[in-house]
C-alpha cells in the first residue's frame, strides 16, 4: 500500500495535493454535516480507565506504564494508535470508534483526562526521538534520538500517525501543543536536515492541521526566518528562532491505521549520513 502511495503521488501530484487539501479542510472546518452520536462513548470510557482498547486488550494506564519505550511494540502494533488518539474520521481498526463531538468536549473540560492525553503524546514523542516540555509545549530531541529519527524517516506509516495525533490534539482542547511541534519539525527539516524525508507530509498535511490563523501566520514567519537564516549556511547543530509558549494544562494515530493517501519519503541514505555526521 505504501508503494502504491508512492507511485500515485509521483504520477499524479495534482491529484495528491487536492486530496490533501480536502482532507485537512474538512478537519479545520469541523466536519460540516457530521452528526454527533450520543450513544457512542468508548473513547471517553477508555481514557477514564473503564474499558480496554481492542484488539490489544490494554487499559490506558497499562499502555502508559508497560508500553513506554517498547519501540518494537509501538512500531508493529497498529490498533492502539486509534484508541490513544481518536479523531472524527473512521480508520481501519474496526474495533475503534470515531471520536464523537460530545466526547471531545468532555475530554477538553476534564484536566485529568487532558493529562492522560498529554502522557500519550509524550510516549509517542519518545518513540519518535523527541521530548516534551509540558509547561511550554516545546519539543526537542531526546538523548537517544538518532535511531528513532532513522525509524521515523524510513517507516512512512508513522507520517500518518503524526497526522492523526495532530488532529486529535486539536479536537480535545490541546491545539496549543501543535505549533511548537511543527516548529521542531521545521528545525530538523530546514536546519539540521535530520528529518528531511518528512518535509512532504509536514507541508501538505501537518501544517494544515493548524486551525488558528494566528498560529499559521506565526509558523509562516518562523519558517521564513529559518529559510533566510540558513540559506547560505551549512547544516550544523540545531539552532532556531524564539518559540511561542502555550499555556500549561491544569494539574488535577498508520497505513493500516488511516485512509489518508500520504506518501512515504525514501531518502534513507541522506538521513543516515546526516545523523552520522551530527555531534
Amino acid at each position: 500500500l505504501q508503494f502504491l502511495y508512492f507511485i500515485g503521488t509521483h504520477t499524479h501530484p495534482h491529484m495528491y495535493r487536492r486530496s490533501a487539501d480536502k482532507d485537512t479542510q474538512a478537519y479545520r472546518d469541523g466536519y460540516p454535516g457530521k452528526r454527533d452520536n450520543l450513544k457512542m462513548n468508548n473513547n471517553l470510557l477508555f481514557y477514564k480507565g473503564e474499558i480496554v482498547c481492542l484488539p490489544d486488550r490494554a487499559t490506558i494506564d497499562e499502555i502508559h506504564t508497560e508500553w513506554w519505550g517498547e519501540y518494537k511494540k509501538l512500531e508493529w502494533n497498529h490498533g492502539y494508535i486509534q484508541w490513544l488518539f481518536p479523531i472524527r474520521e473512521k480508520g481501519l481498526n474496526s474495533k475503534a470508534d470515531e471520536l464523537q463531538k460530545h466526547e471531545a468536549k468532555a475530554i477538553a473540560a476534564d484536566p485529568v483526562l487532558q493529562k492522560k492525553f498529554l502522557k500519550s503524546y509524550e510516549m509517542m514523542l519518545d518513540f519518535y526521538g523527541m521530548t516534551l516540555d509540558k509547561d511550554t509545549g516545546e519539543v526537542d530531541r531526546s538523548p537517544g534520538f538518532k535511531p528513532r529519527y532513522y525509524n521515523l524517516c524510513t517507516a512512512g506509516h508513522n507520517f500518518l500517525r503524526i497526522t492523526r495525533i495532530l488532529k486529535c490534539l486539536g479536537e480535545i482542547g490541546l491545539e496549543r501543543y501543535k505549533l511548537p511541534w511543527l516548529k521542531h519539525f521545521y528545525d530538523e527539516v530546514l536546519v539540521t536536515k535530520a528529518l528531511k524525508p518528512v518535509e512532504h507530509s509536514l507541508e501538505n498535511y501537518w501544517v494544515n492541521t493548524l486551525r488558528n490563523a494566528s498560529d499559521r501566520d506565526e509558523l509562516d514567519a518562523y519558517v521564513t526566518e529559518l529559510r533566510v537564516n540558513n540559506k547560505s549556511k551549512k547544516p550544523c547543530a540545531k539552532k532556531s528562532p524564539t518559540r511561542a509558549s502555550p499555556a500549561p494544562v491544569a494539574d488535577t494515530q498508520d497505513t493500516v491505521d488511516d485512509t489518508q493517501d500520504e506518501t512515504q519519503a525514501t531518502e534513507v541514505t541522506e538521513v543516515t549520513e546526516t545523523l552520522e555526521t551530527e555531534e
